[in-house]
């Protein structure tokens, strides 16, 4: 019947009045939203608890504070979680506990209102290390704007072996994190100080030094076990932090089935481009339950995880085979140092980090150890 009804629907539109829509929707911010993830890493291990707000509201999706979150394993073993203060961010300060192959955790939380939530309990799978991995590079099109480009991507490819016969199926997503040098756009010019000269132009070269990441998946996997072949890691642009070079360390997060499939459906409908004609987008269910109210669960996720690292990959500027495309001076670069009319008062200079590397909140221009020479 939806099948029908749709280009029915259609028509009847097409040939009737068409009154003003009103989504009757209750402004009531009664919808839990939990983001939440457990890790051997405690780095990775957080509860994000939010409101979410109604469709016609513009407003920012509110924190909820002062719930009662802990972990809660197969063992009846509990550990409480703290809040970071009016964050709505919960975490384990110190003592995390210490995850064991096999053994499952639920996430237990407490609102002040007196509703509770739980989630599904997820089984903890020990890391799969990652093997060796190859570089290629790859000149793709893109349109940039409204031109139609040839831009280099980067392909982290693993030779990927497992031999196990614990599960027939190993879920993983894989993200990165490394250090970047960078130069600021006008190094060591005075223009982007009061007074100073109008010309942008370099003095001197300082490179800095600054940690950066990537904590949102590039791929989705799943590989079969007892199987050797190549397994794509990343497939990604490289931007600005790749002008000069970048030291990098891939992390891999080991997930369950059920996680894998909710990542999955979220980046189907995220990509969800059809006509009318087509089915809609779908419902993406989560694993929190609603103890008061079954029928009113929280949207979102509670992950069980293991994390491990690559070892350490440098990729330098003169190893990718194209053009970098980034606007250097895009955001707190922006000016108008070429306004040769403009008054001091109307002048708008760079923020001070586009003239010196070094005060970039976070940059140092002390090479790091790892750094190669």
């Amino acid at each position: 019947m939806r099948y029908t009804f749709i280009p029915l629907l259609f028509l009847m539109l097409l040939v009737g009045c068409i009154d003003e829509f009103n989504t009757d929707i209750s402004s009531e911010r009664s919808v839990l939203v939990v983001e939440a993830r457990l890790s051997n890493n405690n780095d990775f291990t957080k509860v994000l608890l939010s409101r979410s707000t109604n469709i016609n509201d513009n407003s920012m999706p509110v924190e909820v504070l002062n719930a009662n979150v802990k972990i809660v394993d197969n063992l009846n073993n509990q550990y409480q979680m703290q809040e970071a203060g009016g964050t709505g961010k919960y975490m384990f300060e110190s003592n995390p506990p210490q995850l064991i192959q096999g053994n499952s955790y639920q996430l237990h939380i407490q609102l002040d209102n007196g509703e509770e939530f739980l989630s599904e309990s997820v089984i903890y799978n020990a890391p799969i290390e990652i093997g060796e991995i190859n570089i290629d590079f790859e000149m793709d099109e893109a349109v940039i704007g409204g031109e139609v480009i040839m831009i280099p991507f980067l392909n982290f490819n693993e030779t990927f072996e497992v031999q196990s016969n614990e599960h027939d199926t190993l879920y993983f997503y894989h993200d990165y994190e490394g250090i970047y040098a960078f130069q600021s756009p006008y190094q060591g010019s005075s223009a982007c100080y009061p007074g100073g000269t109008r010309d942008p132009s370099e003095e001197i070269e300082v490179t800095c030094y600054k940690f950066g990441e990537r904590d949102m998946p590039s791929n989705i996997n799943y590989a079969v076990n007892n199987s050797s072949y190549d397994l794509n890691l990343l497939h990604i642009r490289p931007r600005y932090k790749f002008l000069i070079g970048y030291s990098m360390r891939i992390r891999r997060h080991r997930v369950s089935k059920s996680f894998f499939e909710y990542m999955t459906n979220l980046k189907k409908q995220a990509n969800y481009g059809g006509s009318i004609f087509e089915v809609p987008p779908f419902k993406v269910e989560g694993n929190v339950e609603n103890v008061n109210n079954p029928k009113a669960p929280a949207l979102g996720f509670f992950s069980v995880e293991s994390v491990n690292y690559s070892n350490r990959i440098f990729i330098d500027r003169n190893d990718i085979n194209g053009p970098i495309y980034e606007n250097t001076t895009s955001a707190k670069c922006a000016n108008n140092l070429d306004n040769e009319s403009a008054t001091e008062e109307e002048l708008l200079r760079p923020a001070a980090p586009c003239c010196d590397c070094r005060l970039e909140p976070g940059a140092s221009d002390q090479k790091p150890e790892i750094w190669p020479n």
